[in-house]
């Protein structure tokens, strides 16, 4: 009797082990969500093609974990209109982790904040 509660014992923390590191195989790692999100940044300009605004700097900003499998990143932008007035936008992007799959992939969860960081230039008369 004896030899079959330490069985079952053995065999419940066995198994427990194993959901664990089952688990921890899938959860996202924070480095992993920084460098897709560097990667983003540095990609979101040479993306962009509006002819009335143009991007002229991308950055990566701070990230946060929102669960195991999702971390939450902003991403900064900065556009110039046709008048060379200058905004900077900081976007949210949610990386994440879906059914348990290794391949990492991102939501945009929107615009944060706008602020003009140059006003626009006045119009040169001659």
């Amino acid at each position: 009797m004896r030899a079959l509660g330490r069985l079952v014992a053995v065999s419940i923390s066995l198994l427990g082990l194993v959901l664990v590191s089952s688990a921890a195989a899938h959860e996202l790692e924070a480095p992993r969500a920084n460098k897709a999100n560097k990667a983003f940044a540095k990609s979101l300009c040479a993306a962009s093609d509006d002819p009335k605004e143009s991007c002229i700097a991308s950055a990566a900003g701070p990230c946060q974990r929102i669960s195991d499998h999702r971390i939450r990143c902003l991403v900064f932008i900065t556009l110039e209109a046709e008048d060379k007035s200058q905004g900077r936008c900081a976007a949210v992007i949610e990386w994440y982790l879906r059914n348990k799959s290794p391949v990492l992939r991102a939501r945009f969860l929107g615009i944060q904040t706008c602020q003009q960081v140059r006003p626009p230039q006045p119009p040169v008369v001659p």
